[in-house]
């Protein structure tokens, strides 16, 4: 009779154990990753002084990233809709819209342009 008992309390724990494991897992956000390798456009050389901003279509979220001497990147970003732009000095910046769901890898590898605008400007 005990060890129907002891055998019932263990039953119960790990499926109590088990519905809030998995709660839990439900619960958490995933995040995506957002990555690509920023270069420019006439030579395809990487522009390790180039800014990501990411913002989040809300205007309340806002991540930002610098590439590494290769130019590559890379940004965890829980699920949403967001806008992200690229720009260095002397390039004219670019823009994309992107959604994110879980766990995905999205990849966006802009080539700049020089800014031709604002070189004219320049003394």
């Amino acid at each position: 009779m005990n060890l129907k008992k002891l055998l019932f309390a263990f039953a119960m724990a790990f499926s109590i154990w088990s519905f809030v494991s998995l709660t839990e897992a439900q619960s958490k956000p995933t995040e995506a990753t957002l990555s690509g390798v920023v270069v420019d456009e006439a030579e395809s050389a990487p522009i390790p002084a180039a800014h990501i901003w990411v913002h989040g279509s809300s205007g309340g979220t806002s991540f930002e990233a610098r590439p590494d001497r290769a130019g590559k990147f890379s940004i965890q970003l829980p699920n949403g809709y967001y806008f992200v732009l690229v720009g260095a000095p002397g390039f004219a910046p670019k823009c994309k819209s992107i959604w994110v769901h879980d766990k995905e890898s999205i990849v966006f590898s802009p080539r700049l342009s020089p800014d031709t605008e604002t070189q004219q400007d320049l003394p």
